[in-house]
């Protein structure tokens, strides 16, 4: 977990996942800078919801990719 929040690795985020950092030292490429917009409102997923669904959407996922 500490190599995934890093800064060398959250400053490969913005190219490879199209995503901000979520380690506020990790530097923005400038392209991010200029055109990367953050979001007004972001969805947001009720954490209860989640634990609630969980195995079957992993069963879902996993039906839909392995077939």
């Amino acid at each position: 977990m500490d190599y995934l929040l890093g800064v060398p690795f959250q400053e490969d985020i913005p190219l490879k996942m199209f995503m901000f950092p979520v380690n506020r030292e990790a530097k923005l490429p400038e392209v991010f800078v200029e055109w990367a917009e953050l979001a007004e409102e972001p969805a947001t997923l009720d954490p209860a919801r989640i634990d609630a669904m969980r195995d079957q959407w992993i069963a879902e996922w996993t039906e839909a990719v392995l077939h």
